[in-house]
């Protein structure tokens, strides 16, 4: 459901399309660590790095795998399947400003298009 308080002007406007979680460097680290079982320091040391040079821990460990850029392989389906490298690149597109502007378009349609809400699951955007 896409939540939505009313403004002082009578408008419905989105609240919430900043995930709360992401704000919290040490929240992203607990929860990085429950699902991985990486240690914090290590974690914190990805981060870092993702956010100096997008993509980089991906491309790390692509590079550890000696897979082939640009062709699809069972190795390739195998790597995606066991690593855990993407989460930064996430953490990273999901408090970046286009992700949060994007977000904000999305709950302002969504508002507008049903005064009590929806519900909406969204994958993949």
């Amino acid at each position: 459901m896409v939540n939505s308080v009313k403004s002082e002007s009578g408008s419905r406007k989105p609240s919430l399309v900043y995930p709360i979680h992401l704000r919290d460097e040490d929240e992203v680290v607990r929860w990085i660590a429950e699902i991985t079982s990486a240690d914090e320091l290590s974690i914190r040391s990805c981060l870092r790095r993702e956010f100096e040079q997008p993509g980089s821990n991906v491309a790390e460990a692509f590079s550890q795998a000696s897979l082939e850029p640009f062709v699809w392989s069972e190795r390739l389906a195998q790597f995606y399947e066991q690593t855990n490298a993407f989460i930064y690149e996430l953490v990273l597109w999901n408090r970046n400003s286009i992700k949060r502007r994007m977000r904000s378009y999305i709950a302002k349609y969504l508002t507008a298009q049903a005064e009590d809400g929806l519900n909406v699951l969204c994958v993949g955007d």
